[in-house]
């Protein structure tokens, strides 16, 4: 490997400990072993790889984040040894290398990528970076890992963006794993947030915003039965609307049927409760002083402060 980009590499690491950004030990070491330019060989020039930016691979739809993100992801998603983990979003397999890196095996780490054409360019770049090992196919994260016999993790990284946790994701957790989204807010807000799945599924969000791709798939379209409460939701605010045009109008009735496909969509979903609003409410408590709790389909059930 070239000295200067271990020495470029060397340098980002210290930015990223001098900030306060990388925390561990063990996140230190991978970001100190993984070289990241291999990943984006041909993307960028090489030394361009250390600087502190994300990366577009392909427009839209893959990126790689820029290293202080994916630096708090791996410290919030409280990695070691030994652990099997599960990643949504392969992307250069960057990301992978350096999950693979902390848990110390490979094997242990499995990575789903929707964009089929990414894989193989994702595997030789595992293989040049030196862990060869990772498991990767091609499908709808959303929906998990598709063989039921490796289809449970002591973590879950998801690295695109979406206002709930996929449930199928949260069935492959194991009692007491953790798993660390970007989940984006009723106020347009996108948050870091750690769910653990215990009795209850709870979730601390992090005071780091943050923009990432969306998460698409069949494992965050609207699901149970709150459609008929959305639609008459939907109906109550083109009322207004309506009474401007005759009912055999063409413009209203296309209204109408966009609004349908929106909800069938899940995109009028309820996304969580925006936690800033709370937060300059309430004397400004750290973020990270909210609690959150989860029911089974992935939607945030109640936000409540952390008791000391």
């Amino acid at each position: 490997m070239p000295k200067d980009m271990e020495v470029l590499r060397r340098r980002m690491v210290d930015r990223l400990l001098e900030r306060g950004v990388i925390q561990s030990n063990p996140v230190a070491e991978a970001f100190s072993r993984v070289p990241r330019h291999i990943f984006l060989e041909g993307i960028i020039p090489a030394e361009q790889a250390y600087f502190d930016q994300a990366v577009m691979l392909k427009f839209p739809g893959s990126s790689v984040s820029q290293p202080q993100v994916i630096a708090t992801m791996l410290e919030i998603l409280l990695l070691k040894p030994g652990m099997k983990v599960l990643e949504i979003g392969t992307a250069s397999g960057y990301n992978a290398a350096l999950l693979a890196d902390i848990v110390g095996d490979d094997e242990l780490v499995f990575s789903i990528e929707r964009e089929s054409d990414l894989i193989s360019r994702a595997q030789d770049n595992l293989l040049r970076g030196g862990y060869p090992g990772v498991n990767i196919t091609a499908g709808d994260g959303t929906l998990g890992w598709p063989e039921k016999e490796e289809a449970s993790f002591d973590r879950i990284i998801i690295t695109a963006q979406a206002g709930i946790i996929p449930p199928k994701l949260i069935e492959q957790l194991k009692t007491g794993g953790k798993l660390v989204t970007p989940l984006v807010l009723s106020d347009g807000a996108t948050l870091l947030v750690r769910i653990e799945k215990g009795e209850r599924i709870l979730g601390r969000a992090f005071p780091f915003p943050v923009t990432f791709v969306p998460l698409k798939g069949e494992g965050i379209k609207y699901r149970g039965e709150n459609w008929r409460r959305d639609l008459n939701n939907l109906w109550r605010g083109i009322q207004p609307f309506c009474r401007s045009f005759p009912l055999d109008s063409p413009r209203l009735w296309g209204v109408f049927l966009f609004l349908l496909h929106e909800v069938l969509e899940g995109k009028t979903r309820e996304r969580p409760e925006g936690l800033w609003y709370k937060w300059q409410a309430e004397g400004r408590p750290k973020i990270n002083d909210w609690i959150l709790e989860f029911n089974r389909e992935g939607s945030i059930k109640a936000v409540f402060r952390r008791e000391e």
